[in-house]
């Protein structure tokens, strides 16, 4: 049944009652009747329910623990309502489940064509320095969702109706932006899950498909591996701490607070790896080559993880500043994609060069003179460096203009800063290493 030609926008079957159309997602179909029922409430909504305008549809607090969001018809974009509900379906599908993490309950297409998607209701605001803080609090539980991202899928869900799980592939947010996080003094939940997308671990292990993901996604403290923690790192965190301003010792004191959770984070990957490795190993299957490769790789992160993990759990001054470059670096190669070489950047390549060529000295001075888990983390962060440096030769080869800026070194290439006019993360959270 192709009911409109619906089914071309979705990775599973609805279920058509009545002159209503009903997409599953948490909530069954079995359920349909109630979520009518609750649809109802939706079609009654007005101004006293409106929660937000948000690009993808009018934003409601429906009342009943949900947050619905409405797409009007005659404002609809076929596509869009559609990819919001498949990407619930898919973290639903994959068991991608936490407290702090979005989940759709079912989408409901209305007989005038309007379509509902609700969520479970969202609590806390967007992330603000003066009226809505990061405490440790809201952070761990924000790092807890993005270690459960980061996690990749280990098995294949049978109960699973729709057959979405994608086995050892890492599930990718790419939109971690404040607009799409909310927390509250205890906690924090991520939402606008509509471009996610999944990186497959076979994919990392080749090299030719690697040096495609690098330019794509967001490179996290090992080399070569994407990372949502890193998107939000540099996406969230980073703009926020800037607005502390230089040398600020509230900005020092919630970093090194944020680098103890981060090292939680690595703990938590470590064990997720190493529990993938053993399932694996223990069923007595004979593996082809590309699934010892992956089971080979996912104990090669494991014990990567593991390593980061006690680095970071009492960071030196010097481990401070390399995580706090790698994060201004990530940032500046993200504002370098979005915005190129344009009269209004933010970021030239010629100030990116220049940046990059400093974090590269340190981490090799470092790496140099470091023993024991320190050397190795050094050398890891040597690696990071080393993918930055592909992804700007690429960004170089890909535009003549960008190529004779950095060739060029012009004065006027190299002051074209940020508003923060150059003030990078290492400087605001210095600790004179």
């Amino acid at each position: 049944m192709r009911l409109d030609g619906i089914n071309r926008y979705l990775t599973f079957k609805p279920r058509v009652i009545g002159a209503e159309t009903f997409f599953p997602i948490a909530v069954r179909a079995k359920d349909s009747d109630l979520c009518r029922s609750n649809c109802v409430r939706v079609k009654r909504l007005g101004k006293a329910n409106f929660f937000d305008d948000a690009n993808t549809g009018a934003v409601y607090s429906s009342g009943f623990e949900a947050i619905t969001r409405l797409f009007r018809k005659r404002k609809l974009d076929k596509s869009s309502p559609f990819e919001e509900i498949n990407a619930l379906v898919a973290l639903e599908a994959n068991g991608i489940v936490h407290s702090g993490i979005e989940r759709g309950m079912y989408g409901l297409r209305a007989a005038n064509g309007d379509i509902v998607v609700v969520s479970r209701k969202v609590k806390g605001a967007l992330p603000d320095i003066r009226t809505n803080k990061f405490n440790q609090s809201n952070l761990r539980d924000l790092v807890g969702a993005l270690h459960v991202l980061d996690t990749p899928s280990r098995y294949w869900n049978h109960h699973n109706p729709y057959k979405l799980c994608k086995p050892m592939s890492i599930p990718m947010h790419n939109d971690l932006s404040r607009e799409n996080i909310f927390i509250s003094d205890k906690g924090a939940e991520i939402v606008g899950f509509k471009n996610l997308d999944f990186v497959k671990i076979k994919d990392l292990i080749e090299p030719k498909v690697v040096s495609a993901r690098l330019v794509e996604n967001d490179i996290s403290d090992i080399p070569n591996v994407p990372s949502n923690l890193r998107a939000f790192e540099q996406r969230v965190l980073l703009p926020y701490i800037e607005g502390f301003g230089e040398k600020s010792e509230e900005a020092k004191s919630l970093f090194v607070d944020y680098l103890r959770i981060k090292s939680s984070y690595h703990n938590k990957m470590d064990a997720a790896y190493f529990k993938s490795y053993i399932l694996n190993i223990g069923v007595g299957t004979i593996f082809s080559g590309m699934q010892r490769k992956i089971l080979g790789f996912c104990r090669y992160l494991g014990n990567k993880h593991k390593m980061h993990s006690k680095v970071l759990c009492n960071p030196t001054d010097a481990v401070i500043k390399a995580e706090a470059m790698k994060i201004q670096l990530a940032r500046y190669m993200y504002l370098l994609g979005r915005h190129g070489q344009k009269d209004n950047s933010s970021v030239s390549v010629a100030q990116v060069a220049n940046y990059l060529s400093e974090v590269d000295n340190f981490m090799q001075t470092m790496s140099r003179e470091s023993r024991g888990l320190n050397k190795s983390y050094y050398q890891d962060c040597v690696g990071v460096v080393a993918c930055w440096k592909e992804i700007l030769n690429c960004k170089k080869a890909a535009s003549s203009e960008l190529l004779g800026s950095l060739e060029n070194g012009s004065v006027a290439d190299v002051e074209k800063f940020s508003v923060n006019s150059g003030l990078t993360l290492d400087k605001i959270v210095d600790f004179n290493c």
